[in-house]
């Protein structure tokens, strides 16, 4: 009865052999090496319960018995228990001290209940007795590695490559090191050197694929995640890399098309405005996104209080012109992204301006970025709440610092100073320096459902001597914010976003003393947009929008704000992926 499943198993059909060795344990119950190698098979078969329960039932008949401990250790290591396995091992050492295979299961054993500095005085102490022992010193280098100890790790590292320089798991652990120092051409040389030596470990082909991905070499990145895919199919970590090198090298287009209205606008009436804006994207290096943008935005208004005539008799107004910019966006280092741009812009039937943009994002941790910006936009000579918003305004600078509190919680703090034309001076003017804050807490996110919570705060004063800089905040708008998003049904998303509080106007009057300031009263002060999305095709998407808003300081014709003015903006999108 014995010889059949032992021969079953010889024969490498492990589910007959377990069938024999069963009916052999049914018959004869006190049978030993039945049970031990039923127990073998089912551990191997991953049975680990039926397997430890067996090994339980023979060593209650020898309590002593080292290879029946071995074993019983074994199927629980095998079964994720080293809570169980550690203490019998334990018990092997206080029989066999000094013996380096017991010892090397207590260093994994920690290592897998994550007791690392234990674990680490175990593969110490076993390379103390033996200097020699690969197991305990490249376990050893891997550990440090995950610590952070890479200075540690590398001499290991470095130690194993002595014994043997075609080593590939230090090679593959020094290549992993190199990368995450940011040193490609040493990440590169280890890395291609580990593949050579297993040209078929996921590990090192993954990892490779990230050096050149880094090295900005789209092209080898992907041959590499080709070969990882034969390697471990759909594996989770090639697609994101994949989707990013799709991302990066596709070529977006966005564009806008929008309708304004301004309501009210003091001495001005109402104000309609048309916008349209195509923004061209493409990443020529895994590092650089380059950008092509055209912006339009003809007025419909044309009242003599919008419009003013140079010396040679050509008309500019306070919102119609068109630009265009290139510009690019330098990814340095990990912690510092230059940005950098130039264009021209047409104001009027007779004025061109150069068009210009300049900053530096700084990330010196994942939770704190500041970001510093000048742009010379075309020149606005009337500052309209639409004008600056759609960025119409001339010399700007702007100091921002944001703090990611949590992956759901964020807060924005910026500082702005303005240049503009105004018609009282007709020179170009200090007007607009001021500060905004926002936060904003992700409270539920879901798919079809997630909100947010916030705050936006702007107040802004004028540089000039009549009034002073924030002596005092010439306007002021306080509002809590929410947020509303998520997948509508089938392709469609929509977004609700707005918010409500209170605004405040202090203007200065014309024809009193210099220093006289009128303070307005606070009033409510309100903005909300509902949009849309249409996910056409995995290239196409379309959305829809509507502001409308309560929340914005209008004109007078000395370009100072003089009352809280209200409008609406409809806006078409498209965003296109090649």
């Amino acid at each position: 009865m014995k010889a059949i499943p032992y021969l079953q198993a010889e024969l490498k059909n492990a589910p007959a052999a377990i069938e024999g060795y069963r009916r052999v344990v049914a018959k004869y119950p006190d049978e030993r090496d039945a049970k031990m190698e039923l127990a073998r098979l089912l551990a191997t078969e991953g049975k680990y319960d039926e397997s430890i329960q067996l090994y339980q039932q023979v060593l209650k008949a020898a309590p002593d018995d080292a290879t029946v401990l071995d074993n019983l250790a074994r199927a629980y290591t095998w079964a994720n228990q080293p809570g169980q396995a550690l203490p019998i091992y334990k018990r092997l050492l206080e029989r066999n001290p000094g013996n380096a295979g017991y010892e090397m299961e207590v260093a994994r054993l920690k290592l897998a209940m994550k007791d690392y500095p234990a674990a680490r005085d175990e593969l110490a102490s076993l390379l103390s007795a033996d200097p020699q022992n690969h197991d305990a010193r490249l376990k050893l280098a891997q550990l440090d590695q995950t610590l952070g100890r890479t200075d540690d790790a590398l001499k290991n590292y470095d130690a194993l490559l002595k014994q043997n320089p075609r080593d590939a798991d230090a090679l593959l652990g020094k290549a992993q090191i190199s990368y995450y120092r940011g040193n490609l051409s040493k990440a590169e040389t280890s890395a291609s050197a580990a593949a050579k030596e297993r040209p078929k470990d996921f590990d090192t082909l993954l990892l490779m694929a990230n050096i050149e991905h880094a090295r900005g070499h789209r092209k080898q990145a992907r041959a590499w995640l080709a070969r990882a895919d034969q390697v471990t199919p759909a594996n989770p970590e090639v697609n994101e890399l994949r989707n990013r090198l799709d991302h990066e090298s596709a070529i977006t287009i966005h564009t806008t098309v929008g309708a304004s209205r301004e309501l009210d606008v003091p001495a001005q009436g109402d104000m309609r405005l048309q916008t349209y804006a195509t923004t061209i994207g493409y990443s020529p290096r895994a590092n650089l996104d380059s950008y092509i943008s055209f912006t339009s935005l003809p007025d419909q208004t044309r009242t003599s209080a919008l419009c003013w005539d140079d010396q040679l008799g050509g008309a500019h107004c306070s919102a119609a012109p068109w630009m265009f910019l290139f510009r690019n966006s330098f990814h340095a280092t990990k912690t510092l992204t230059i940005r950098g741009g130039a264009g021209f812009a047409r104001f009027g039937p007779s004025m061109f301006t150069p068009d210009a943009m300049a900053g530096a994002t700084i990330s010196p941790s994942k939770k704190v970025n500041l970001e510093l910006d000048w742009v010379r936009s075309p020149e606005l000579y009337w500052p309209t709440p639409i004008g600056i918003h759609l960025g119409f305004n001339e010399n700007r600078f702007i100091g921002g610092l944001t703090a990611f509190f949590s992956p759901r919680t964020d807060f924005h703090i910026e500082y702005f100073y303005s240049r503009l034309h105004t018609f009282h001076a007709q020179e170009t003017a200090d007007l607009g320096q001021g500060g905004a804050a926002t936060f904003n807490q992700n409270i539920f996110h879901r798919e079809r459902f997630s909100l947010d919570a916030g705050y936006k705060g702007l107040a802004y004063g004028y540089g000039r001597p009549i009034i002073g800089y924030f002596t005092p905040h010439l306007y002021q708008n306080h509002l809590a914010t929410g947020r509303i998003y998520g997948k509508l049904f089938g392709p469609v998303g929509y977004d609700f976003s707005g918010g409500v509080g209170i605004q405040k106007v202090d203007i200065y009057k014309i024809g009193l003393p210099a220093s006289t300031v009128v303070f307005g009263p606070w009033k409510p002060s309100e903005v909300v947009t509902p949009s849309f999305n249409l996910k056409v095709s995995s290239h196409e998407t379309l959305g829809l929008s509507y502001t409308y808003y309560n929340s914005a300081a209008g004109a007078t014709i000395s370009g100072v704000p003089s009352v809280g003015v209200h409008g609406n903006v409809l806006m078409l999108t498209s965003d296109w992926k090649f």
